[in-house]
């Protein structure tokens, strides 16, 4: 007869930063890590929504993880990055973060914060002033 593990299980996750929080995003979700670019803006999108860049030929959607989150706006800095994740809908969103830290192996605990990329991009926002 099998027992159950007392340990809780783990997943490989990318933390990152933004402002003095860090997060957790299923590494599964992500596709690349990048510097900041040219962001072109798009009217009349979502406050969160930046604009979109060229990645590799494909228009790719550009959110503020941070405005997203309800958090204060601020401008990027050398460490500034932009990170590639598949939502369930397979389309690839670049979020902007403050730092990428590293990838730790997260236990199931609630030690940590982890994103559901698809929740936290599915929910609603406000409109930015034309």
């Amino acid at each position: 007869m099998q027992t159950a593990d007392p340990t809780p299980s783990t997943t490989r996750h990318l933390i990152v930063r933004l402002g003095a929080s860090e997060y957790g995003i299923d590494v599964m979700k992500i596709g690349e890590i990048t510097a900041t670019q040219a962001i072109t803006a798009v009217p009349s999108m979502p406050r969160a929504m930046k604009g979109v860049i060229n990645l590799h030929g494909k228009v790719v959607s550009v959110v503020d993880l941070r405005t997203k989150l309800g958090m204060e706006e601020t401008s990027a800095t050398a460490r500034t990055s932009l990170v590639m994740v598949q939502t369930h809908q397979d389309r690839t969103v670049a979020l902007v973060v403050d730092e990428v830290v590293e990838v730790l192996r997260l236990a199931e605990d609630g030690a940590r914060t982890v994103l559901d990329i698809d929740m936290v991009l599915g929910g609603e926002d406000e409109r930015r002033s034309k």
